[in-house]
């Protein structure tokens, strides 16, 4: 790999971190406004749309070849998958949950990942995964502030929004 695309990878990432680490403030600013969780859910999709198609344009134009047969996962995917997960993101924002506080509910997914890949494909579940995976949740209660009861109160259906924007 040489320098330019090694740069053109960084920008990337960059990006990407800026965009997602931003949503939450740039919904929230809408909803003020009037704008609805659903509707949030298909304006970004439609921008997420728009700007990855235009940088894979530009970056690799082969990225958009796809077999047909896959189309349809591709689309199922996107509408129930994507669609119902920032569903619940909005959502939880909308039922006056924080939009710092929904974020960090999103980190809660290596431990719905972990307990599934368990479950469901037999992974091997190791003291030390449990232990690093009870002590994340552990942090993400706290940031919800669970252990206050004379702060401000968070809608539980919010944070089971929440939570579910990780699944």
């Amino acid at each position: 790999m040489n320098r330019s695309e090694q740069l053109k990878g960084y920008v990337l990432v960059l990006m990407s971190a800026i965009l997602c680490g931003t949503i939450g403030i740039f919904g929230k600013k809408v909803m003020d406004l009037g704008a609805k969780p659903l509707e949030m859910v298909a304006w970004r999709a439609l921008f997420s749309f728009a700007l990855i198609s235009g940088i894979a344009l530009f970056v690799k134009r082969s990225l958009f070849r796809i077999r047909l047969s896959v189309l349809p996962f591709f689309i199922l995917f996107g509408a129930v998958g994507i669609g119902a997960n920032f569903f619940c993101y909005f959502y939880a924002i909308e039922l006056k949950v924080p939009v710092a506080v929904v974020s960090v509910l999103l980190y809660t997914y290596p431990f719905m990942i972990a307990a599934l890949a368990a479950v469901l494909l037999g992974e091997r579940f190791t003291a030390v995964k449990a232990a690093a995976l009870v002590l994340s949740f552990v942090g993400c209660l706290l940031v919800v502030n669970i252990f206050n009861t004379g702060g401000v109160e968070v809608d539980w259906r919010g944070i089971l929004f929440g939570l579910g924007n990780a699944a």
